[in-house]
């Protein structure tokens, strides 16, 4: 099963083959992790050579993460750089992985909300990267059951946009006894 990161380098890869785009991947698991803070390529580079097997060193990072960013744009889907990701040139290596860490979707973090007059329960969610909470399902009864399903949600770190998903289509997973969140 590929991972998120692994489908969205893809996506834009030219010959994925190539064990530059293993670095890409790696790269912008690491910037992705890091949101909204946008650390240094010399960072960037750092860290994803440490996850590789064997480690690998900065300048071999840097030197592959550079041929990728080449070989996507020369090679690969300039379609998708262009159109979905707004690139009009040759984008560097950091500004390639910087957007796409930026695309894949961040979980958003679930609680329940008690309406103190009624004792009626939500849930609510933290916007990812900011401090605010939106509420995403109104008042319901069964705290029970909106207590597994913030825990199903947090569990899958369901983003905010695969939650909107899920409730409009009302197909929550494995809750009890009924399997929605009516």
């Amino acid at each position: 099963m590929m991972t998120e990161a692994e489908n969205i380098v893809f996506e834009i890869s030219g010959r994925s083959c190539l064990a530059c785009y293993q670095d890409l991947i790696r790269a912008v698991q690491v910037v992705y992790e890091q949101l909204p803070v946008q650390p240094l390529m010399k960072d960037i580079a750092a860290a994803a050579g440490a996850r590789a097997q064997p480690a690998k060193g900065v300048g071999t990072v840097s030197r592959a993460l550079a041929r990728a960013a080449e070989d996507a744009w020369e090679n690969g889907g300039r379609r998708v750089l262009e159109e979905v990701y707004g690139f009009r040139t040759k984008p560097s290596p950091r500004e390639l992985i910087l957007k796409l860490a930026q695309a894949l979707k961040k979980p958003a973090e679930y609680r329940i909300w008690r309406e103190p007059s009624t004792g009626k329960c939500g849930v609510i969610a933290r916007v990812p990267g900011e401090e605010r909470w939106l509420a995403v399902v109104p008042f319901y009864p069964d705290e029970v059951k909106i207590t597994a399903l913030i825990r199903i949600l947090n569990r899958s770190q369901t983003s905010l946009e695969d939650f909107r998903e899920l409730f409009f289509n009302n197909s929550f997973p494995d809750l009890p006894e009924g399997g929605s969140a009516e």
